[in-house]
């Protein structure tokens, strides 16, 4: 279904008036159950301790990805919102530095959410 009669100035003209028709129809047949729309699945905020994924998911998470999220339920604790990771220069090529990864964005990954940009580069 074409939205560009929504923007035309003339309220009164044919095409304006059979998009509302072609829209009024669709409504109709969604109140009836026509048509099957996918219901999105409810995300809850990031809260610290807390799994990052239910039970059911965590069967179907990779290997590495199982175990970290193990290894997140063991050692998380009210106070760290974040650990430390340290890098080579044979890893990356820029000499040796530490960096923090939060919990609130491997949380994001887990979920495949959008994640701040800055969190990837190093």
């Amino acid at each position: 279904m074409s939205r560009q009669w929504m923007y035309m100035a003339d309220r009164r003209s044919k095409e304006f008036m059979d998009g509302v028709h072609e829209f009024i129809e669709a409504a109709k047949k969604h109140k009836y159950g026509v048509h099957e729309f996918p219901i999105a699945p409810v995300l809850t905020p990031f809260q610290h301790v807390k799994p990052f994924v239910t039970v059911e998911d965590e069967k179907s998470l990779g290997t590495q990805m199982f175990n970290f999220h193990r290894w997140y339920l063991r050692t998380s604790n009210d106070q760290e919102k974040m650990f430390g990771v340290k890098y080579r220069d044979h890893d990356f090529f820029r000499g040796e530095e530490d960096f923090w990864v939060y919990f609130e964005n491997l949380y994001h990954i887990y979920h495949r959410q959008a994640l701040d940009a800055s969190i990837i580069t190093i």
